[in-house]
Parts: structure tokens; sequence; C-alpha cells
């Protein structure tokens, strides 16, 4: 939508939408979906070959997200959304694990709680992960999610208030999360393993959410190996086959001069 840009919408619906049709039981995995997902897993079915119906249910998410947040999520005029704020609003489920922490100062362990214990959108800011990895610039995509779920994060501890290192324990393996990139300071890995509480997981890499000059694209990685690249303001509906394109960490940190700003993993 050039008039009402659409564009945050826009990439993460893309990217649902050809996992719904490339992996028809895949969205099978999503048993404890919040009503904003219960949109899409609900009206897939109904479009297809009527794919105009995408728009509508585009909107429909729209219109729910801006009724119950209009500043984050404004509805009209070339105002930009992020990718970030949306998905984290619709992708939400049932807690999936457990965090807790030991003080290293005074020995007091508590439980608490962490947003990727509850969301499908996971985020690490650079002023986390970097004193972690001794100051690097970049890191792969499975060094931020161990990161984030053995030690990068850190509270208060409710004794002495020193900061205490969290330590994530996941039961299950979500079905897919969404990692933001930090400007391309995130490679992309096409395998990642997650460890689980008793046992490790692995995922593929399935799309990346590109950003630059005020607009998102994406690029989708079909399970034939194909890969399609989708731009709303060019492709309109459609997505474009890349012929020749072999992914890799380096290839898929830029596509057509924007820089990667999600990598969206799925379980195997």
């Amino acid at each position: 939508d050039s008039t009402d840009w659409s564009c945050a919408y826009d990439a993460p619906l893309t990217i649902l939408w050809n996992l719904f049709r490339d992996r028809p039981d895949y969205f099978n995995t999503f048993q404890d979906a919040p009503a904003l997902a219960r949109l899409f897993l609900d009206k897939f079915p109904l479009c297809i070959g009527h794919e105009n119906l995408l728009v509508d249910l585009r909107n429909d998410i729209r219109n729910a997200l801006f009724a119950t947040q209009p500043m984050l999520f404004p509805r009209t005029g070339p105002v930009m959304t992020s990718v970030t704020d949306v998905v984290s609003a619709i992708l939400r489920h049932e807690q999936r694990g457990t965090a807790s922490g030991q003080c290293n100062a005074c020995g007091f362990e508590t439980d608490t709680t962490v947003d990727i214990l509850h969301s499908l959108l996971w985020s690490l800011p650079v002023s986390v992960w970097r004193p972690f990895y001794s100051n690097r610039s970049t890191i792969s995509a499975s060094e931020y999610v161990s990161c984030l779920t053995s030690g990068g994060l850190t509270f208060p501890c409710g004794v002495c208030s020193s900061l205490t290192r969290i330590h994530v324990s996941l039961e299950d393996v979500p079905p897919m999360i969404f990692i933001e990139a930090s400007n391309a300071s995130v490679t992309a890995d096409l395998t990642l393993d997650l460890h689980l509480t008793l046992c490790v997981a692995s995922m593929q890499l399935a799309a990346v959410v590109y950003h630059g000059f005020d607009h998102f694209t994406c690029r989708y990685l079909a399970s034939d190996g194909s890969t399609w690249y989708h731009d709303g303001a060019h492709t309109g509906a459609a997505c474009v086959r890349e012929t020749g394109f072999t992914p890799s960490p380096s290839a898929l940190a830029q596509c057509r001069s924007r820089t990667a700003s999600h990598y969206i993993f799925v379980r195997v």
C-alpha cells in the first residue's frame, strides 16, 4: 500500500503465506496460537486460488493492531512501522520454558521471565551481545541464540542488586523464531541448533527480511532449494524466483541494496 505504508506487515505475512503453501502441514505446530495469529491461520486456506484476499487479511491485522496501540501501529499515511513490533504483537504463545539465575555476589537463586518464553520474536540488543563476545562487531545467528539463552541477559539480584545472568530452559522447540539481525551485525546460518531441556533440536533458515530506504522486503528459501524475492512496491502480490542464487551467510546479508533485518528459522 503506497499510500498507507504496509511493508512492515507485507514482509512477515508473505513469509507466513509461503510457509503455508510450501509446507502444508507446518501450521499444525501452532497449537497455542493467540487470537491475532488465528486471523491468518484460519483465513489462509480461504486465500488459496483467491490471493487477492491476502490484502483483506493484512488489513484486518493492521486494523486490529491499530485498535490496540494506534501510536505504535499507525493505520494511515506514509508512516513506518517496525517488523519487530508487528511480529512481536502477532506471534505470541503460552510460556514454553523457564528462566532463572544465581547471583555471583551473594548466591541468591531466583526464577524470572524473559520475552523469548512468550514470543517468536527474539530480540537482543548489540549492547548486550557485544561484551558477551569480547566486543566483536558481528556474530552468527547461532551465537545470537546462545547468548539469549545462556547468560547474555541479566537482571538485578533481589537481595544485593548485583546483575545476575539469566539462563533459559526451553521445554520444546518453537514452531519458528524471528531473529533481529541488528542491521547485518548478525550473520545468517542456514541451520542452527536449539538446546532444549532434554535434547537438541535443529532449525532451518526459511526466510530473511530486508530493510533500507524506509522499506521492508523479503526473501523466501523454499523447501525444494529455490529462493523467492518479494517487494510489494515492485513485485506486487507476486514473489519472483531468483535464478542462479546460492544461499550463504554472505549472500543473504544483502538483497538489492537493502540489509538483512530479520532471519526466520523454522523447526525441521
